[in-house]
């Protein structure tokens, strides 16, 4: 099994590269954080994902009785804390090969991009359309096509890294 959790931390970039920031997760002594229920448990972490103030923790659990009882305990814990969603893995599948690839991070032409060159061929090899003739299928510069393109593989490439 496998949860998403949302919760609202205090962060500060320690530092910046392009749009990437990275941050260093500090509390105080006493504090207890949401990591650190998920060790007691025996729930290992799989990402940590900081962005604009919301701490997105990727955990597994054992089963789905372990799955309620962490779940339980974070509530009770961490008020604040938001559930996004619950992903079991298929049978037989080892965990760290299922990713969640959140569609949503794309602009709408960003999908409208991805969607008219997969259908095209533009991602097979050897390709069965290059950049010019999608981006006039699109009606768009081929630069333009190629901007759009780069923005949604790198959305894409976050959520499978």
């Amino acid at each position: 099994m496998e949860s998403d959790g949302e919760f609202e931390v205090d962060m500060s970039p320690i530092f910046s590269h392009g749009s990437s920031d990275r941050y260093r997760l500090t509390h105080d002594d006493g504090v207890d954080c949401p990591c650190e229920y998920l060790g007691q448990f025996g729930c290992p972490v799989a990402r940590y994902v900081a962005r604009d103030g919301t701490l997105t923790i990727v955990f597994h659990a054992a089963d789905y009785d372990q799955l309620q009882e962490v779940i339980g305990e974070l509530r009770d814990q961490f008020p604040d804390v938001d559930i996004k969603r619950f992903v079991q893995s298929p049978a037989g599948e080892q965990t760290q090969d299922s990713v969640f690839i959140d569609r949503s991070k794309l602009t709408h032409r960003q999908l409208e991009i991805l969607e008219t060159a997969y259908e095209k061929g533009y991602f097979d090899r050897p390709r069965q359309s290059n950049a010019t003739e999608i981006a006039a299928e699109l009606d768009i510069n081929p630069s333009t096509f190629r901007e759009h393109l780069t923005a949604a593989e790198s959305k894409i490439l976050e959520d499978l890294l």
